[in-house]
């Protein structure tokens, strides 16, 4: 994978898929985009978590920071979205 620089510009953008915790700390500052890594145990992070669970792809939300950095997801989208361990 190709590194994304941390003073990259994200503006405009809609959803960043991150690889590492160092990105999706840059794009912490408001407006920044929704913040997806394949890494569920790197939550604190990043906005939505992503694996593989039973062949089936699941998700995990950081609430409180989506909220806080004032983010909107649908009640739909978040009802299917699971509590990792």
């Amino acid at each position: 994978r190709d590194a994304w620089p941390a003073d990259a510009d994200a503006r405009g953008a809609h959803l960043v898929f991150v690889s590492e915790a160092a990105q999706s700390r840059a794009l912490t500052a408001s407006p920044a985009p929704l913040r997806v890594s394949e890494e569920p145990d790197k939550l604190d992070d990043t906005d939505v978590a992503i694996r593989m669970v039973g062949g089936r792809v699941a998700f995990a939300v950081n609430r409180k920071d989506v909220y806080r950095r004032g983010l909107k997801i649908s009640s739909k989208l978040m009802r299917l979205a699971s509590d990792f361990e």
